[in-house]
């Protein structure tokens, strides 16, 4: 029974697979790394001084670590969403879940969809969150 277990798992992290993990989750640890030393900041709001639709996340993250999920949920409120859709996805990647591509589409298309409202909505509520503010941006330190 082992070695036909160790023959499935063999059929399920090829080399490539795991490279591809490595990269994926050498980039998140270090950009954990920076956000847990505070000097991570969203490329978007610092070069353009617009928020993306994930900004917070790294916060709602950080704060679930310590144990504080009203402000995990005050950064970003899908992150137990966003959290369950990765896990998900590297399941699949590694061949654990079967499920069609078109369906993979679909449920991304579904999580986009609902980040974007999510954003939208924040934008919207005047979350300071997501507040866009151009004027203390890294580019308008340069040209302004």
């Amino acid at each position: 029974y082992f070695y036909r277990w160790m023959a499935d798992m063999r059929e399920h992290f090829t080399k490539e697979k795991i490279k591809g993990f490595m990269i994926a989750a050498s980039i998140t640890a270090a950009a954990g790394i920076m956000a847990v030393l505070d000097v991570y900041k969203c490329p978007s709001d610092h070069l353009f001084g617009i928020p993306c639709p994930m900004c917070g996340l790294t916060r709602a993250l950080l704060s679930t670590a310590q144990g504080d999920l009203r402000m995990s949920f005050y950064y970003h409120p899908l992150w137990p969403l966003i959290v369950i859709a990765v896990a998900a996805y590297v399941l699949y990647y590694f061949g654990f879940i079967r499920i069609s591509a078109g369906k993979i589409r679909l449920l991304a298309a579904f999580l986009i969809i609902c980040i974007v409202s999510c954003f939208i909505y924040r934008h919207v509520t005047g979350s300071p969150i997501v507040k866009i503010h151009p004027e203390s941006c890294f580019f308008s330190g340069i040209f302004g």
